[in-house]
Formats: structure tokens, C-alpha cells, sequence
């Protein structure tokens, strides 16, 4: 599934497809309108890529995404990563980060993360 813009995105989209839905690419000029936890119905998810999107905010994004594997938020405008960000990343084994403008990094922003 591939999203472009942010205005499709709803709390229950994803609803239909939250035991099957294994990829998910967003990529949008306005991901600042993309709600919360919008993705947290994803239990199956294995696989994000949110890229080229102006991302600026990544706490709360991934509350609930226990199966996700391999997280990529490259190329956004991510200043921080705040504690506990990636806390329920149980499975994540890689994680892109490149190409933001990051500043700031919590010591407990990985507190939880096994790799």
C-alpha cells in the first residue's frame, strides 16, 4: 500500500487490513496532518517507509507496531528522537534515519530496543 497525501489519512483506514497489511510506504509534502496514532492498528506491519515527507515529529507515531522489522525515515526534517520513541519496536531491526536534521537524541531514546 502506498499513501501520497496526508487528507487520506484517518484513524480507522487502515482498520480493514490491521492483521494482514505486512508493507506500508507514505510519502507526502504535509505528514504533519497525518494523525497520531493513525498506524497503531497495524499489528501485522513488518515493513514502513516514510520518506520525502516533511516529517518533523516521530513521538507517538509507532505506539503498537510490535512486528515492525525495518523502519525507514529518511530524507524528513526530523529534529529529535525523543525517549521511548521506538518502545514497542520489539522486532525492529533496522532503522534509517539519514538525511534529517537531527540535533537532538535522548539518552532514553532506545532504552528498550534489543539490536
Amino acid at each position: 500500500v502506498s499513501v501520497t497525501a496526508a487528507s487520506q489519512l484517518t484513524y480507522n483506514l487502515f482498520h480493514p487490513l490491521s492483521a494482514t497489511l505486512t508493507h506500508l510506504t507514505l510519502q507526502m509534502e504535509d505528514a504533519y496532518r497525518v494523525p497520531v496514532n493513525c498506524l497503531s492498528s497495524l499489528k501485522a506491519l513488518k515493513m514502513l517507509s516514510w520518506t520525502n515527507s516533511g516529517l518533523v515529529s516521530i513521538k507517538n507515531r509507532f505506539v503498537g507496531l510490535n512486528n515492525l522489522q525495518t523502519l525507514d525515515l529518511s530524507r524528513n526534517t526530523i529534529y529529535s528522537i525523543p525517549a521511548g520513541v521506538f518502545d514497542d519496536l520489539e522486532k525492529l531491526k533496522f532503522l534509517d534515519l539519514s538525511e534529517n536534521l537531527i540535533e537532538y537524541i535522548h539518552p532514553h531514546a532506545f532504552q528498550y530496543t534489543t539490536k
